[in-house]
């Protein structure tokens, strides 16, 4: 049962980084293309539930492969022009960064 909880968990926080990244995205190069793509939904479903399975994975190795995930998404999946591409995967590995850090404070917190 606990693992079903972080796994809910793991999901809330993963696409929480996906849309506020795409937010970002949209608002600092004003661009619609990105959710415009027809596999845009497929894209961002797959890469939030392999994100997520890396949060199980300890925090260096789990942020590597989660950039690594967020990296097929932003540069192979929505066809993105590569500079496109970098601000979105930009956005993503700062997110993802302070998810992981959120993630790890709570969890220092709880086992004190």
């Amino acid at each position: 049962m606990p693992y079903l909880v972080a796994l809910v968990i793991f999901v809330a926080l993963s696409a929480a980084c996906w849309f506020v990244s795409v937010a970002l995205y949209k608002s600092t190069l004003d661009d619609i293309t990105l959710t415009a793509s027809p596999d845009h939904t497929t894209t961002a479903t797959v890469a939030i539930g392999v994100a997520a399975l890396t949060s199980f994975v300890p925090f260096p190795g789990g942020y590597v492969a989660g950039l690594l995930v967020w990296a097929v998404a932003a540069f192979g999946g929505l066809a993105l022009s590569a500079g496109r591409a970098t601000v979105l995967f930009a956005y993503l590995t700062i997110t993802s960064l302070l998810a992981r850090l959120i993630v790890l404070g709570v969890l220092d917190t709880v086992s004190n």
